[in-house]
């Protein structure tokens, strides 16, 4: 099932400088993991208690200490409320995805945006056991849930009340802030940034991303492909250049498998994002993949160079690919792929509209009320974006 992302925020806070291997350290956080319960949840090349690996000073997107995980996921979908309020009221389902442990480890994030923005939805949960691509699991099962909705008829026809559970948007999220006692850096392999992002997504309609004169989303996701091959050993034990090729070889299969359903005129075209690994990785992945089109290069959509935006990623990719069309006034089709050191790896098929309204933190479909214009005014989207 295609599905319709209606609107985007994004929120990847100031570099700072980092002199430690090991995420930002706080007062009294993740305490479980000096317990012998929990010696199997940290990495194991960190002695308990440790909370600094010393390392040349580099630069990381870095929330500060204090603020939570799931402070940065409601302040981002917060953005959402604020600009598309009734649709964010109608919601009926919730799905969050991130890697990293929350300070409150007790804490759920889900359920946290279901109090604060959408009490009617009828499902909450969050995918944590797909490193930092965990946002193709999470639109695959919002695909599925709203195929669930669609495929319930009255007679053999939808019934209207089921027609408008389809047709309901989904909050999908996705946001990581890296703390001690866990890696933020990986030399010569990965810089993580702390980032946030949440996406509104429904079952595409027939106008969803097809037309470029009648586009009813921002961006209408067409394929998604999954794969796990999970290591035998942590990664931060295994030599770079292994790593390498691992990353390589996943994040390369995931987008040949959704560029075939490209014809060659489109994909002529196409551009390709990925994880900010490094922008040599994402050359031999385009070359290994066989890709032909344009490539969006990490430093542009990472705003740092090379720094992996953990599991939001893939939302600001898209962000920055939706900001592309609307600059070129006409739709992008893209592909857009990730790849996680535990094995994960996915890679989406999108098409961008050229007619997205700019908002604060992101974009929304010129089809949504804008709150800030008076009612029965209409707001035409500038090609500077």
């Amino acid at each position: 099932m295609r599905l319709s992302i209606l609107a985007l925020t994004t929120d990847v806070p100031a570099c700072q400088t980092q002199h430690s291997l090991l995420g930002t350290a706080a007062p009294q956080s993740h305490m479980h993991l000096l317990e012998q319960a929990g010696q199997f949840s940290r990495p194991a090349t960190v002695e308990p208690g440790v909370m600094r690996l010393p390392a040349d000073a580099y630069q990381a997107p870095t929330w500060p200490a204090l603020a939570r995980n799931s402070d940065q996921t409601a302040q981002v979908a917060g953005h959402l409320a604020q600009a598309l309020a009734q649709p964010l009221a109608q919601t009926r389902a919730i799905l969050h995805t991130q890697c990293t442990l929350d300070q409150q480890i007790l804490g759920s994030t889900c359920l946290r945006l279901q109090q604060a923005y959408a009490p009617g939805s009828r499902l909450t949960q969050t995918i944590s056991q797909n490193g930092t691509a965990g946002l193709a699991t999470a639109l695959r099962l919002a695909s599925v849930w709203a195929s669930m909705a669609s495929a319930q008829h009255d007679g053999g026809h939808r019934t209207s009340v089921n027609a408008s559970i389809a047709q309901a948007p989904i909050l999908v999220s996705a946001a990581d802030k890296w703390m001690a006692p866990f890696y933020r850096r990986i030399p010569d392999v990965v810089t993580y940034g702390d980032a946030a992002a949440a996406c509104l997504v429904r079952e595409a309609t027939a106008g969803d991303g097809a037309d470029p004169h009648d586009d009813q989303a921002i961006a209408t996701v067409e394929e998604i492909a999954l794969s796990e091959a999970p290591c035998d050993a942590e990664p931060w034990q295994e030599p770079p250049r292994q790593l390498h090729a691992r990353l390589l070889e996943w994040a390369s299969s995931q987008v040949a498998h959704v560029a075939q359903s490209l014809p060659p005129s489109q994909r002529a075209h196409a551009v390709l994002a990925g994880d900010a690994y490094s922008a040599a990785l994402l050359e031999q992945v385009a070359d290994t993949s066989a890709w032909g089109g344009e490539l969006l290069w990490p430093s542009q959509h990472g705003r740092s160079n090379h720094i992996h935006l953990s599991s939001a990623s893939p939302l600001i990719a898209l962000s920055d690919l939706v900001g592309l069309a609307v600059r070129r006034g006409k739709p992008i089709d893209a592909v857009i792929w990730m790849a996680s050191l535990s094995g994960h790896a996915a890679a989406l098929r999108v098409r961008c509209s050229h007619q997205a309204r700019r908002m604060a933190h992101g974009w929304a479909s010129a089809h949504l009320p804008d709150p800030d214009l008076p009612l029965g005014s209409h707001q035409t989207q500038g090609a500077d974006g």
